[in-house]
């Protein structure tokens, strides 16, 4: 999703609307600032403010997300393309975590298995090294995870195993 255009397409409806920032802001219960933040595309409005912000600007929430109007004849097309980007991204998402799983947690584990590190309490040094990024890098996913809903679960365990092996160095 492009929060630019998506910014650009909240500021024509507002306007075509003749409402101002602080009158549309008024009307879906949020701040004046939050308004002019979705308009310049900083960030995108909460979902959960969608459907009150479409129905203000007498917009579809496809239209909203897309950026752009759409004819009605042309609306499920667009949904389904959406619905297809979202699913995309969200497997992207998945993807990213597992390379990183890999690299980071069962690369060095593999090794330990096969003898090319000839044991965990010997190399904990080694597998210690990977814990300050797991961490990190654990820590902010979480974060994101919690503004956005979404489950963390994955990365609380990244996280935890991190700990863990930085507890296991004292």
């Amino acid at each position: 999703m492009n929060t630019k255009k998506i910014g650009l397409f909240i500021s024509s409806c507002r306007k075509e609307k003749g409402l101002t920032q602080k009158q549309l802001a008024d009307y879906i219960g949020v701040s004046d600032k939050s308004v002019s933040k979705w308009e310049r595309g900083i960030n995108l409005t909460e979902s959960s403010l969608f459907i009150p912000l479409c129905e203000t600007l007498d917009i579809q929430v496809q239209e909203l997300l897309l950026g752009e109007h759409i004819e009605k004849n042309e609306l499920l097309n667009k949904s389904n393309e959406l619905l297809v980007d979202l699913s995309k991204q969200q497997n992207l998402e998945s993807f990213t975590f597992l390379k990183f799983s890999i690299f980071f947690l069962l690369l060095p584990l593999i090794l330990i298995y096969i003898g090319k590190i000839p044991s965990l309490v010997e190399n904990l040094p080694f597998l210690r090294l990977y814990a300050p990024f797991t961490l990190i890098w654990g820590l902010i996913k979480i974060i994101e995870a919690l503004l956005n809903k979404k489950a963390y679960f994955g990365y609380f365990l990244v996280t935890s195993l991190s700990l863990f092996l930085l507890y296991l160095h004292d």
